[in-house]
């Protein structure tokens, strides 16, 4: 049992750093005095988590290019575990801390080609290599079946793996939540693809596969300069249980923006009268991050120091995009 605590599971500035705690208890109910478990923070563009802890993406929802965010929590040794994030953009995110399992990914599977629906079968599969040949896949289908496995990648060494991929029908391959291998439509090519792993990080991993008729077989082997071609082993294969199950929609307001870090671009050192000139300010974070801030408000005043009589008058700057104003 867990709970989860902090400023940032419910409302946060942009810009301004967000810390979040976990507190673990025994089953009892008695707050535990010693660490040693591996929590994550997760943070997600708005989604509704699924039964098998799954988040789908709400696509109503704009997306913020900083998310997902999938950062250790900081083991304070005492049952306490903290963890920080920063979001720069205004907008609606989905938080949630996860408790990684090794030895293996979820999996689920489909009555149809096209993982649509409730899932005939969730569970968690540790090997990933299959041979249906004309069986059943499900309880009920052989044929015109989908299935998908997510979860986390550990690699044991920091180098180039080469992932090798064979299946009867189609498969997709995304890797840190990009599609790396696309063959959903064509059978029964194998593929490959060398991507270059970090030990001791855990990279996002999913894998979807589909079969229309007939046969049906699907595996997935890597290799690299010092692990031999195999299927991989089960203890770098980890999937993620929410603590409590709970998922957190926080709010992004805009964050303010410090005029000491802020900046100023392409202004004349020398103006002409009657001439259009232009100046570019940018809105930054008190450590002199971009920051985009609609409802920052600038004005530039002009001074007279010639003693010409000219007075003084003022410009303001009007929001463009990307935390710029042009004046």
């Amino acid at each position: 049992m867990t709970d989860i605590s902090g400023q940032g599971i419910v409302e946060m500035q942009g810009a301004i750093p967000a810390s979040v705690t976990i507190t673990a208890y025994e089953e009892n109910g008695d707050p535990k005095t010693s660490g040693g478990d591996l929590f994550f923070l997760h943070v997600e563009d708005l989604c509704y988590v699924t039964d098998n802890y799954r988040c789908d993406l709400s696509y109503e929802n704009d997306k913020l290019p900083e998310v997902p965010i999938f950062t250790p929590f900081t083991d304070n040794g005492d049952g306490t575990y903290e963890s920080e994030y920063v979001i720069q953009t205004a907008g609606t995110i989905t938080v949630s801390a996860v408790l990684a399992r090794q030895g293996g990914l979820y999996a689920e599977y489909f009555n149809n080609a096209f993982l649509d629906g409730v899932p005939a079968i969730s569970r968690v599969e540790s090997v990933l290599e299959y041979d249906w040949g004309e069986n059943l896949i499900t309880e009920e289908a052989g044929d015109f079946v989908s299935i998908h496995w997510y979860g986390k990648l550990l690699a044991p060494y920091s180098e180039d793996f080469t992932f090798i991929i064979r299946g009867d029908d189609g498969f997709r391959f995304y890797f840190e939540s990009e599609l790396v291998i696309d063959r959903w439509s064509n059978c029964c090519d194998e593929m490959t693809i060398t991507i270059p792993l970090t030990a001791g990080k855990l990279h996002d991993f999913r894998l979807e596969f589909r079969e229309l008729q007939e046969v049906a077989y699907f595996k997935v082997e890597w290799t690299s300069p010092q692990i031999p071609r195999q299927v991989i082993p089960p203890q770098y294969l980890y999937y993620s249980e929410r603590v409590g199950g709970a998922v957190y929609e926080v709010e992004v307001i805009p964050g303010p923006s410090i005029s000491g870090s802020s900046t100023i671009e392409e202004t004349e050192t020398e103006l002409t009268a009657g001439k259009l000139s232009q100046a570019i300010f940018q809105s930054r974070d008190s450590s002199g991050e971009p920051l985009d801030n609609t409802v920052d408000n600038y004005e530039m005043l002009f001074t007279d120091i010639s003693n010409s009589g000219a007075g003084t008058f003022t410009v303001t700057a009007v929001y463009q995009e990307n935390g710029r104003y042009l004046a």
